[in-house]
């Protein structure tokens, strides 16, 4: 891996000791690609060109008003879409998914629920990879970073109280993504660099398989290493626990000891008998307690989706404000209405009881399988058009299209990932949510990148077979079995992600392994302060502060 400088440019005049570098921009080659659509690579920032239909053109989106209206209400229903279909019918498939094969929350979340919230990334990829348009290592970035700071955040201030975290399930999927990230690096930072051909795909989707199985015997493996910990813990104890001398009044701590041991005893089987005499006494006053505790948990276990127009009885338990809490749901109800009729007809709903639909008998339980696949096919229809119309927004707006990049389309393509880990945080199930936010980057690393690459090149390597030229214009068949990969500041971003998994796990252990409205402060910090360092480092937008990142890059001109 070279230093990405120019031979002509000489940035450090030995004599004075000045070191004085400036942006440059990087070698531009154009080339046809298999749909006959010219891309220009390497690339920097995010401009893998718009690869989205435009009803309106740039220029007249400005001119006029009405469609930059039209595109956020779009961007807004869909997000609301998102967020339905993730409450309604992909979150209690999964948890029927856990029940049906004794899945631990937190396995089903670095898996089933990674896959699925990724599903929008994986087309995403697969539409770049056709377009072969320089897919950067710095979009993975910007996504992954999103996916772990303001997600674990965002689900810290959404559960209703401090949930407890495990370090078995954190430590297992950080370690697996930090060796994926060091594998894909090694890869094409430096086996080939900026390529990568079939059989370096084929070992990232092997590396997946690996963390699957993995995962079917994660409480073999938790076991293990619990019994490892526990060996070496009593080699560092056993000599400290040997006494030499005994302490001479030895034998009347020990005295002592006992008699507080006896005390502490008695005390306690005093007040179990206390509690077993006063259980009668207040079981009656407690009947009307244990109902309402019932309702609770009815509330709790929320029930399928109803198409009902509501209702002014259902409001009468509320106090303030009867009449306007009855109209916005009703407005809601009207606005909703669509996305919920379409949900309603199109996908399985698990927690129906069962039923008879046509004069047939349906087991809805039983149909967990379409309702997952659904839920996954319209996150990425949806998923789909609320990108599209971000992107024209951003253009629109004239923002830099770095900044676009980091912010509407990293958490555009996230958002199932985010809205399906808020859900679960708010159940309270804490190890799902951090699970779900580093399996999906595991899943964007070695199935959303891999995937298409190796199909891709098996595809252009089998046509092109007998007449593939290198970039040396010489005949060579093994180059198109490759996919360019153009990766800027390469080795940064490995060490970035890395430092970063390993001080959310200082966070987390700072806060006494809770999710707490702390931890998600500190979360959200360190994503701006990611994104301020990203800008920093951008020479398109600030050059004077740029210029002294450049020997972080990757690739030489």
């Amino acid at each position: 891996m070279a230093w990405n400088i120019p031979k002509d440019q000489n940035i450090f005049d030995a004599a004075t000791w000045n070191w004085n570098p400036t942006c440059f921009e990087p070698v531009v080659n154009i080339t046809a690609n298999i749909t006959g659509n010219t891309t220009t690579t390497p690339c920097t920032g995010y401009c893998a060109g718009f690869l989205y239909p435009l009803t309106w053109e740039i220029e007249e989106i400005k001119t006029k008003i009405y469609p930059i209206f039209l595109y956020i209400m779009g961007v807004l229903y869909c997000f609301m879409a998102i967020a339905i279909i993730c409450d309604e019918f992909f979150v209690p498939a999964l948890e029927r998914i856990s029940e049906k094969y004794n899945i631990s929350p937190d396995v089903a979340g670095a898996t089933l629920m990674a896959a699925g919230g990724s599903a929008p990334e994986l087309c995403t990829s697969f539409v770049g990879t056709l377009n072969e348009s320089p897919v950067g290592f710095g979009t993975i970035v910007g996504s992954a970073v999103f996916n772990v700071l303001f997600v674990i955040g965002a689900c810290a201030f959404a559960a209703p109280s401090e949930l407890k975290l495990d370090w078995w399930p954190l430590f297992r999927d950080s370690s697996y993504y930090c060796l994926s990230l060091l594998v894909m690096a090694v890869f094409f930072g430096y086996i080939s660099p900026s390529r990568i051909y079939w059989y370096e795909a084929l070992s990232l989707f092997v590396l997946y398989i690996v963390y699957v199985l993995m995962m079917n015997r994660n409480t073999q493996f938790e076991a293990c290493v619990n019994s490892c910990i526990r060996k070496c813990r009593k080699k560092k104890t056993q000599p400290a626990e040997i006494a030499v001398h005994p302490a001479p009044d030895s034998g009347k701590s020990s005295e002592k000891s006992e008699t507080k041991k006896k005390d502490e005893n008695d005390d306690e089987t005093e007040k179990k008998q206390l509690l077993d005499k006063s259980d009668d006494a207040t079981l009656e006053k407690e009947g009307g307690d244990d109902d309402d505790d019932e309702d609770d948990d009815d509330d709790d276990d929320e029930g399928p989706m109803e198409l009902v127009f509501p209702k002014a009885e259902a409001f009468e338990h509320h106090k303030n404000c009867k009449p306007c809490k009855l109209c916005c749901a009703r407005v809601m109800f009207v606005i909703v209405f669509p996305l919920n009729g379409l949900f309603y007809i199109t996908v399985p709903d698990v927690r129906r009881e069962n039923s008879k639909l046509c004069c047939c008998m349906v087991h809805w339980k039983e149909l967990w399988l379409p309702a997952f696949a659904m839920s996954i096919a319209w996150i990425v229809c949806f998923s789909y058009f609320m990108v599209w119309w971000a992107e024209i927004l951003g253009k629109v707006s004239g923002i830099h299209p770095t900044v676009v990049g980091l912010t509407l389309l990293a958490a555009g393509t996230s958002i199932p990932d985010l809205v399906s880990s808020v859900l679960v945080a708010r159940k309270g199930e804490g190890n799902m949510a951090v699970s779900s936010s580093i399996g999906s980057n595991i899943f964007d690393i070695l199935i959303c990148l891999p995937l298409p690459w190796l199909l891709y090149s098996l595809y252009k390597g089998i046509t092109h077979w007998g007449k593939c030229l290198n970039a040396g214009g010489h005949l060579d068949n093994h180059f198109c079995f490759s996919v360019g990969v153009y990766a800027e500041t390469l080795l940064f971003s490995v060490i970035l992600l890395i430092m970063m998994i390993f001080i959310v796990i200082l966070i987390v252990h700072l806060s006494g392994w809770k999710m707490t409205k702390g931890l998600g402060i500190s979360m959200l910090v360190l994503y701006f302060i990611f994104l301020i360092q990203d800008i920093l480092r951008n020479c398109e937008m600030i050059p004077y502060t740029a210029r002294w990142f450049t020997w972080l890059r990757s690739n030489s001109n």
